[in-house]
């Protein structure tokens, strides 16, 4: 009745990747509108992400000087150590992209070849 979506997430980022580097036959650095239309789309792709908080108690000072106890939601453990780590995962791979030339290793793409035995 629906996918998690964690695994949604993820088939969005592998349509996001196929539509904006599929089209790329060999290594070679990202066009800036390229990388642009990745960044912007990635952001918004994990900016859900970004909002999956949870509430923690906090205390907070009034003017007056009296303290009070609050709830603060705070992003959730997990995504406050995984998702900056994902950002630098990712600005390093568009790092590397920049770092190719013409001259670099050449991508062929075969489709394997069919298999017809008769036997059905």
């Amino acid at each position: 009745h629906g996918d998690a979506p964690a695994l949604t997430i993820s088939l969005a980022l592998t349509n996001l990747a196929a539509g904006a580097f599929g089209e790329m036959k060999r290594l070679q650095p990202v066009k800036a509108v390229v990388e642009a239309k990745w960044k912007r789309e990635l952001e918004w792709l994990l900016l859900p992400i970004t909002q999956i908080v949870v509430l923690e108690p906090a205390h907070q000072v009034l003017a007056n000087g009296n303290r009070v106890s609050i709830m603060r939601g705070v992003l959730r453990e997990d995504v406050r150590e995984h998702l900056p780590r994902l950002r630098q995962c990712d600005d390093g791979l568009v790092g590397i992209m920049a770092r190719f030339c013409a001259s670099d290793i050449q991508l062929e793409w075969k489709k394997p070849a069919k298999s017809c035995d008769g036997g059905g």
